[in-house]
């Protein structure tokens, strides 16, 4: 299992670690400002170049277009997918 590295904020960012049935421990970071500090946090994670930008219908495309700007300016190649919206569209399955 690959674990991220913690990441200490200084402003008000919180940041949940989340374990999947794909035995991968993945982050959620929120707070204010957060989407366009993406790219920022990946970078200190030390990441692959590649991206895979999940989203659902329902989020605002505006944010999904910041959050893609923010990696996209620290040099990452991101791929988008767009899942349907609702908790069963949030599977691995949904990927294939």
């Amino acid at each position: 299992m690959r674990l991220h590295s913690p990441l200490g904020h200084t402003d008000q960012a919180y940041t949940i670690l989340v374990r999947s049935s794909a035995e991968i421990q993945s982050r959620v970071d929120y707070g204010p400002g957060v989407r366009t500090k993406t790219g920022d946090v990946l970078k200190q994670l030390s990441v692959g170049k590649n991206v895979l930008l999940l989203s659902q219908n329902s989020l605002p495309q505006q944010w999904v277009s910041i959050v893609r700007k923010s990696i996209e300016d620290q040099g990452y190649k991101v791929i988008a997918h767009v899942l349907p919206d609702g908790e069963d569209a949030k599977d691995l399955t949904s990927l294939s």
